[in-house]
């Protein structure tokens, strides 16, 4: 959690963005129906935390812009964690173990965020683990090429910490 907090605050010092929000998910969030509103991404950095039990799949609903970058990043060292992309009416868009770039969405709108275990591939909620984790969702442009350095190194930095736990 403290290496996802020093990646975002980075990350945020090269977008100059200052704006930081903090979200921990409730229950019932099981389903896209149920999901955790989180609002608008764009121009914001939002830390989310949570739970997953066995069984347990986490939505969040954020509103999503149009023609900016944008990412999920999840890094508690946890190789168990997989975190999905989803459109409006539910369609699983992306999966990824801990980092999902989501590029440039042509048409901004709704979408839903899921987090589950690795073992999950369908975010449906087939899988008898238990740990807590913490991820980071933006949507911003960076202004120059020059920042996309800081951010593969954290990402490296955090793959890095990972292997060395997983030993």
């Amino acid at each position: 959690m403290v290496l996802a907090k020093a990646i975002c605050a980075g990350i945020a010092c090269a977008i100059g963005s200052a704006c930081f929000a903090g979200i921990v998910e409730s229950e019932p969030n099981d389903s896209i129906s149920t999901a955790d509103e989180i609002g608008s991404i764009e121009d914001l950095i939002i830390f989310i935390s949570g739970s997953i039990s066995p069984g347990d799949v986490d939505f969040f609903q954020a509103e999503m812009p149009a023609g900016v970058p944008i990412w999920a990043f999840l890094d508690d060292g946890n190789p168990n964690v997989l975190i999905g992309l989803f459109s409006s009416d539910g369609s699983l868009l992306a999966t990824n173990r801990d980092l999902i770039l989501i590029g440039s969405l042509v048409m901004g709108g709704t979408y839903y965020l899921g987090i589950t275990a690795t073992q999950d591939i369908d975010l449906v909620g087939e899988h008898d683990l238990a740990f807590d984790y913490t991820m980071m969702t933006m949507a911003s442009v960076f202004p120059a090429p020059s920042t996309l350095p800081l951010l593969a190194m954290a990402v490296l930095a955090g793959r890095s910490r990972r292997r060395r736990r997983s030993r």
